[in-house]
């Protein structure tokens, strides 16, 4: 007699509004895998694609007269 497996996947419903664990900021989930970690979209995606942070720099320009004293 053949034997068949069945794998039942539950989808559990993703909850209307929920607070980010991180920044404590109110959010909608997206997915499934979001709602678990409890992260908003920000938090998330920086979990998630981890980016090197951008550094600034403001640099003034010199006048080209030479200063009088």
């Amino acid at each position: 007699m053949p034997t068949v497996l069945a794998h039942v996947e539950v989808k559990r419903e993703l909850p209307s509004i929920a607070t980010c664990a991180e920044c404590r900021r109110s959010y909608r989930p997206r997915n499934e895998e979001q709602a678990i970690m409890g992260l908003c979209d920000n938090c998330y995606e920086d979990i998630k694609y981890p980016h090197e942070r951008v550094i600034s720099v403001h640099v003034h320009a010199r006048s080209s007269r030479p200063t009088q004293k």
